[in-house]
């Protein structure tokens, strides 16, 4: 079976991507309001336009199989997911009784804390998937 057919006829690599695209997707559009009500601020942007790289990679290495691109956007993607949650880590290591009183003052904060970690382990799974044999 040639290569670009044994990526696509993985068990639920396809399932995993595609939810991974339609919450990368969701993920954007909300970026794009953050910066439509609020300054610019650069953490922000450099998150947003790392997720855009991160996307991009992925779609190129999942549409044309190379393996170096889909890893690339795989790295770029945990490194930035790691920069989302870092903040809470040491929230709740240094100061929790603030952290998780942000975590629960608004209904938006888990979102802020969960979305991130739900987006990147359905692209863990379609990574394991893509490099299993």
């Amino acid at each position: 079976m040639s290569e670009k057919k044994k990526h696509h006829h993985k068990p639920h690599f396809y399932d995993f991507m595609f939810w991974y695209t339609i919450m990368r997707i969701l993920t954007f559009m909300t970026g794009h309001l953050l910066f439509t009500f609020h300054p610019f601020v650069p953490l922000f942007a450099t998150i947003y336009f790392g997720r855009l790289l991160a996307f991009y990679l992925l779609m190129r290495g999942w549409i044309g199989n190379k393996d170096i691109h889909f890893k690339a956007g795989f790295l770029i993607d945990t490194i930035l997911t790691g920069i989302e949650l870092l903040p809470w880590l040491l929230g709740f290591l240094i100061i929790w009784p603030y952290a998780l009183g942000a975590l629960i003052s608004s209904w938006h904060m888990p979102l802020v804390f969960v979305v991130p970690i739900v987006i990147w382990l359905v692209l863990f799974g379609a990574k394991r998937r893509f490099d299993s044999d």
